[in-house]
């Protein structure tokens, strides 16, 4: 027997949230990652170490994290926690990996806005799966 219930008020206002920032994500991945002018110069400079195809494959794993973060959101929109994994193992690796960059001086205007918005989404969706845990304990108590 499956237990259904309706969001609460808070994964409502994450799932916009989430919604908001893939679209966003996404548009600054795409315009600075690949319709720059800076990209086609760097990608000429370092032709000998990084091909363009590896380039625009590293671009894609970064697209699909990002949406692998919305699939998760959406699936823990539907009071599933299992969608927390998908949520968060994709966040922890890029906020990793915009770790890394920081800590080798890589800094870019909107890097510590990714960071600081990835690390804060994280600590709410811990909160979010915890009261969808105890929701669906609550549920199952009353059966």
């Amino acid at each position: 027997m499956s237990i259904k219930s309706k969001p609460s008020v808070l994964m409502i206002v994450l799932f916009v949230l989430t919604s908001l920032a893939t679209i966003l994500g996404l548009y600054v991945v795409i315009e600075s990652l690949i319709l720059s002018d800076d990209v086609k110069s760097s990608l000429a400079m370092f032709s000998k170490s990084i091909t363009p195809g590896q380039y625009y494959t590293a671009v894609a794993i970064i697209c699909t994290f990002i949406v692998m973060k919305w699939v998760g959101s959406f699936i823990m929109f539907l009071s599933r926690p299992w969608g927390f994994i998908l949520y968060v193992i994709p966040n922890l690796i890029l906020l990793s990996l915009m770790l890394y960059l920081l800590a080798y001086n890589f800094r870019t205007d909107n890097i510590y806005v990714f960071a600081i918005g990835t690390f804060a989404f994280i600590a709410v969706y811990v909160v979010a799966l915890i009261c969808i845990i105890n929701k669906r304990k609550k549920a199952r108590n009353a059966i």
